[in-house]
């Protein structure tokens, strides 16, 4: 008398078989598409170390502390080649675990789904060095010697 009917237990079976059916689907797909979101990380990745390398080569008074990157970039008008400005340009941790680079105009995401990034200089070498929200590290190394020109490069701890 206190115990399930024979109808209750049926549909008590068949919503778990349900359930595990929709899990089975969402384990698989999963699955599929982990490979995908690497290899865009990796993209992303090497996106950003090109373009901070390409910001690097037309900036002035660059200032990299462990949180980030300070720099003055120069801007040509598209009408008048002529006319330069200096534009400040950081590179910064920015909300929702992205790193993006800020200037007067705007921000432009670079980096999504980052824990942490620690910017370094020695011995005229930057890296850069990242921590993704999955465990992975990734680190990328660029030599000033070849972008400095002239440009006056400090770190501040």
């Amino acid at each position: 008398m206190s115990g399930f009917t024979l109808i209750e237990a049926i549909v008590s079976l068949f919503l778990m078989l349900i359930i595990l059916a929709i899990g089975n689907q969402v384990f698989g797909y999963m699955q599929a598409v982990q490979p995908h979101l690497y290899q865009s990380q990796e993209q992303e990745w090497s996106f950003f170390t090109i373009y901070l390398e390409e910001k690097l080569r037309n900036c002035r008074n660059v200032t990299v502390t462990p949180q980030g990157i300070a720099m003055e970039l120069l801007e040509i008008d598209a009408v008048d080649s002529k006319k330069r400005s200096w534009v400040p340009l950081e590179v910064k941790k920015g909300k929702n675990d992205r790193i993006i680079f800020s200037k007067d105009k705007g921000t432009l995401i670079q980096l999504t789904r980052v824990k942490r990034v620690n910017y370094s200089i020695d011995q005229e070498v930057l890296t850069v060095n990242a921590v993704f929200l999955d465990g992975e590290v990734k680190t990328s190394r660029i030599k000033l010697s070849q972008i400095k020109a002239g440009k006056s490069i400090s770190s501040s701890n």
